[in-house]
């Protein structure tokens, strides 16, 4: 199975993303 980095990538920055709202109460 090949794994799509950029895929990866997004998927990445959005978790960053949902933290950082939890975090600033967003």
């Amino acid at each position: 199975m090949i794994i799509d980095t950029t895929e990866v990538q997004t998927i990445n920055s959005f978790s960053i993303l949902e933290s950082l709202k939890e975090v600033y109460g967003l």
